[in-house]
């Protein structure tokens, strides 16, 4: 039986070398679609949890007829609920629901307003109660009003802080209390 000559024998330091560096430009990639899928992740599911809230507040005031107020805790990054009985006395004590870890109240720079145009000065906007705080309920008739019964629309937006690829808000159109979605996708607000 006849050897093989010594360089048939194996891969060459080059070769391998080649194999190892694109094996680790592949890992790289798929390290960072992992992030940058997670930070997407905490969005969604903070603008999730805010759209089911409002929709669950709103549909409590309409089955229960009573008055349900809603606030936005900037600080504690929260939403509050509380069911409001006919003459303002509180039925239930205030449930207060915290955003994923990660997610907070946030206005990316250079992200425009919502196709709605209620307002971006703030992350929690509307109109003149801007940081979201003083009273706003939905009311037996389904509409979204302030403490003197005027009607409220208005934006929260959301992300992680300094990634506006994580951009998302949701509006409240308040005559109707319907609630919608946004995502940014970088160039434009989509549904």
């Amino acid at each position: 039986m006849k050897k093989a000559p010594k360089q048939m024998l194996g891969y060459s330091l080059l070769e391998s070398s080649v194999v190892i560096a694109a094996m680790g430009v592949l890992v790289a990639i798929g390290v960072i679609n992992t992030a940058a899928s997670t930070q997407s992740a905490k969005s969604d599911g903070a603008m999730s949890m805010i759209m089911s809230q409002l929709r669950l507040a709103r549909t409590e005031a309409l089955a229960d007829r009573r008055n349900v107020t809603v606030s936005f805790d900037t600080n504690a990054q929260q939403l509050n609920v509380q069911i409001i009985s006919v003459g303002q006395e509180p039925v239930h004590p205030v449930q207060s629901f915290p955003l994923p870890a990660g997610a907070q109240f946030v206005l990316e720079s250079g992200v425009p307003d919502t196709p709605e145009n209620f307002g971006n000065n703030d992350a929690v906007y509307f109109g003149d109660n801007a940081d979201g705080s003083t009273v706003m309920q939905f009311t037996p008739a389904g509409t979204f009003v302030d403490g003197n019964n005027n009607v409220l629309n208005g934006t929260v937006f959301l992300g992680v802080p300094g990634n506006a690829a994580t951009a998302r808000a949701v509006t409240i159109m308040g005559g109707g209390g319907n609630v919608q979605r946004f995502t940014w996708n970088g160039s434009q607000w989509q549904r």
